[in-house]
């Protein structure tokens, strides 16, 4: 006789003759950088149900069910296996194979570029403006932006977050953590990293451009690829820490800060998405 189908990890639908399960999860959470998951793993820890798995291939999901009115939030969390949008498409898809996530959040750091950003607020990107395109001009090369808005019923969440927190969050340790919210600028590291000048260009391409990462250009048109035929998919959301600014002399790295406190709003965040609903 054949053994019974494992269904702790989600519902068990037969396919074929065989049993193939079905995850069932609200949010999937994407990271980069170690310090980025463990800021994330530090708060779902705090929730009920917490476990850590590992997924054939090697990688590790951490899961928690987070409480909210009407509906519990069910969590799933990954580190992308590199830097770049390429890593992070790999790990949206992985997430979307495997757990078939309807909402997928980016939580990690940025490079703050607006004048009013300090080191450790947090932006939430209504909007993502790509800066991989390049042309050639008269002047030299320029870099051309193309943008993408946040999805309608995850914008609905994010205005409820704002009536509520009003752009501060209280931390564990008596802080208060800032919350901007606007376009956020993503590419290529490398790209970033070879052009000093480019940071002002991203300016001019969107005005009011606060952040620069490098995660959401894989995971936006990842999404977009698929919702034309996944109707389930509700949406993605970028939440920024941002670890270091343009235009501060001296303004020194602090990744582990600025995750953290990402990681905070993004907790924050969490309750509110269990109104959203697959189609």
């Amino acid at each position: 006789m054949a053994p019974e189908p494992d269904i702790s990890a989600g519902v068990v639908a037969f396919e074929g003759g065989g049993a193939v399960t079905r995850y069932v999860t609200d949010v999937g959470i994407l990271t980069v950088l170690p310090e980025e998951l463990t800021a994330v793993v530090d708060t779902l820890q705090n929730h009920v149900a917490f476990r850590t798995e590992r997924q054939a291939g090697g990688w590790q999901t951490f899961h928690a069910t987070v409480a909210a009115e009407g509906r519990d939030v069910r969590v799933v969390a990954t580190q992308a296996p590199g830097r770049g949008p390429r890593a992070a498409d790999v790990a949206f898809d992985r997430l979307q194979r495997t757990f078939e996530v309807p909402l997928v959040l980016l939580v990690g750091t940025a490079g703050g570029v607006h004048p009013d950003v300090e080191v450790g607020d947090v932006v939430i990107a209504d909007e993502i403006v790509y800066y991989d395109a390049r042309r050639g001009t008269a002047d030299g090369p320029r870099w051309c932006g193309r943008t993408r808005p946040m999805a309608a019923p995850v914008r609905v969440q994010v205005d409820e977050f704002f009536r509520h927190y009003r752009g501060l969050v209280a931390a564990p340790d008596g802080e208060v953590v800032r919350v901007f919210r606007g376009p956020v600028a993503s590419g290529h590291p490398a790209v970033l990293d070879a052009d000093p000048d480019l940071v002002d260009q991203i300016r001019r391409l969107e005005e009011g451009t606060v952040a620069v990462e490098t995660g959401a250009g894989g995971v936006g048109p990842a999404f977009y690829e698929r919702i034309d035929h996944d109707a389930a998919l509700r949406g993605w959301l970028a939440i920024r820490g941002i670890s270091g600014c343009s235009d501060a002399a001296g303004s020194a790295d602090r990744h582990q800060f600025a995750a953290d406190n990402a990681a905070l709003v993004a907790n924050r965040l969490l309750p509110l998405l269990s109104l959203v609903e697959p189609a």
